[in-house]
């Protein structure tokens, strides 16, 4: 026996189960990998962060929407803007909240034909009939006040009446101080003379030299200053007085608007009128300034010019 040579013990293994050997222990042959294929990278432990993209269009359509109601607001704000500029207050008329049970209206019954009074003491006229028809319209009782033309304002101002209809011709001057209805009449002025007297035609230029009477304050006045000398023209507190001083020749002529002429020369056959009428004026139912009652009024004259009362009226007092 040769003691130099030794060998291992076989194994007691009864089930004859091979032994495992441990991945990369010695003895094993590593793995070899292709040439020119490199290792995966190594996982990490942290999962990588989920896509924002879901988010950021979110914010964008909710922007987008807010910025659409802004403009919106910003067009309505504009658009209304330019509407109240287009709406001037004199356009815009306040209705009073309730109707007023009376009416009281002032007039210088002195205007035959337009306004008078009667032998029974009752006014007629034109602007009576067209006073009441107001008030049958708005259902409301009008009352009607017989002032002198001096004190017919100052009984406006001073509220004694709520309204004048009295032939008030609608001048820029007056405007100044009164607000006006719109025109229920239009009514020139005329010429009227004597009968006998030839000296004066349907010229205006023959009046040149002529005594010409007026109511103090009135459109005739203005228009006689434009006819003859100042000194020549004779101012009257009324029309009544205007008109006796011309029949009984004290002037040589008198100025008078049409409806109220035609009265005139009504009452006095020894008149007449000579000329067309040398001016277009109209006549308009006279308010304190702002009054809230204008628009409705305003309204009604409208009613009843589409109903044919006014042309009515005319026929009535004027044909």
């Amino acid at each position: 026996m040769d003691t130099n040579n030794t060998t291992n013990p076989p194994v007691n293994n009864p089930l004859g189960v091979q032994p495992t050997i441990p991945i990369g222990t010695a003895g094993t042959p590593p793995v070899s990998q292709p040439s020119g294929v490199s290792s995966p990278p190594a996982s990490s432990s942290t999962p990588a962060p989920a896509p924002q993209k879901g988010k950021s269009m979110l914010w964008v359509i909710i922007l987008l929407i807010f910025s659409f109601i802004c403009g919106l607001g910003v067009v309505a704000w504009y658009f209304q803007t330019q509407l109240q500029q287009l709406m001037s207050p004199s356009e815009v008329t306040t209705l009073p909240a309730e109707v007023p049970k009376e009416i009281i209206v002032g007039t210088d019954a002195t205007f035959h034909l337009m306004e008078y009074v009667a032998s029974d003491g009752a006014l007629l006229g034109y602007d009576i009939d067209f006073g009441e028809k107001i008030g049958e319209e708005l259902g409301v009782k009008v009352t009607f006040k017989n002032i002198p033309w001096d004190d017919l304002f100052t009984a406006l101002e001073n509220k004694e009446i709520d309204m004048i209809i009295s032939s008030v011709t609608i001048t820029e001057e007056r405007k100044q101080q009164y607000d006006f209805s719109t025109e229920y009449l239009n009514a020139g002025q005329v010429v009227i003379t004597q009968r006998t007297n030839a000296s004066i035609s349907s010229s205006a230029a023959t009046l040149q030299g002529k005594r010409i009477g007026v109511q103090e304050g009135t459109t005739n006045e203005q228009k006689a200053l434009t006819l003859t000398s100042e000194n020549l023209v004779i101012r009257y507190p009324d029309f009544v007085q205007a008109t006796q001083a011309l029949v009984d020749g004290d002037v040589d002529a008198i100025l008078a608007d049409l409806p109220g002429g035609k009265g005139i020369v009504t009452q006095n056959p020894t008149l007449k009128i000579v000329s067309d009428p040398l001016t277009n004026e109209y006549y308009g139912i006279v308010f304190r300034k702002n009054d809230p009652n204008l628009g409705r009024i305003n309204e009604t004259i409208s009613i009843l010019k589409t109903k044919g009362v006014l042309t009515d009226l005319k026929q009535k007092w004027f044909d």
